[in-house]
């Protein structure tokens, strides 16, 4: 049985499945670096949006419940219109 070596940090491993999860983490690396390089910026307080909570969708546009809610507070209390 031969082993599997990855072509980016030459890890072997003996299953075919395994050198493609292995794999996948590479990606994600290059993709957290790239992010960081240059991050989204917040909409309401225009600080950077930290990488974990971009990559699980906690926020792509705020970077806190606070900034998030004072966003649409301000935005809400502005917008309405008298009848």
């Amino acid at each position: 049985m031969g082993k599997y070596i990855c072509k980016v940090c030459e890890k072997e491993f003996e299953l075919k499945t395994q050198l493609a999860g292995h794999s996948n983490s590479h990606t994600r690396t290059k993709k957290r670096i790239a992010y960081e390089e240059n991050p989204k910026i917040c909409k309401e307080c225009s600080k950077p949006i930290k990488w974990e909570s971009y990559i699980t969708k906690h926020s792509i546009e705020f970077c806190s419940v606070s900034c998030r809610a004072h966003y649409f507070y301000k935005n809400n209390s502005t917008n309405t219109s008298k009848i």
